[in-house]
């Protein structure tokens, strides 16, 4: 039987996690992330390519330093319509059941102290 002291390394997690919930356990939560990646990179080099077009000489061709106002402008755009309001979703996910584990504990101790 396995312990959590017992995991030293990486390897030993791994190993934990596959005896204990099986091989697909390595792969929970990987939706979520897969779900937010994909139309990051989506809007990232869309974003990358339209810049680039707009900011091209008459002969279709970007300078290196047009190129990095396209990648800056394209990290803009990104950190404004992806990064930004998926952070503050989280972030309100997560203090919200902070709130509501605080709330939780601070009930069932009042209830423990009116059972003894």
């Amino acid at each position: 039987m396995w312990h959590a002291t017992d995991i030293h390394h990486f390897v030993g997690g791994f190993r934990y996690h596959v005896q204990k919930d099986g091989f697909c356990s390595l792969y929970r939560g990987l939706a979520p992330v897969l779900f937010g990646s994909i139309p990051k990179a989506g809007i990232r080099f869309g974003g990358f390519d339209i810049l680039k077009k707009k900011l091209a000489d008459e002969n279709g061709k970007a300078s290196p330093l047009r190129n990095l106002a396209a990648g800056m402008g394209a990290g803009a755009i990104e950190a404004t319509l992806v990064t930004t309001p998926v952070r503050h979703v989280s972030v309100y996910h997560y203090s919200s059941r902070s709130w509501i584990k605080k709330l939780q504990s601070f009930v069932d101790g009042n209830t423990q102290d009116e059972i003894n």
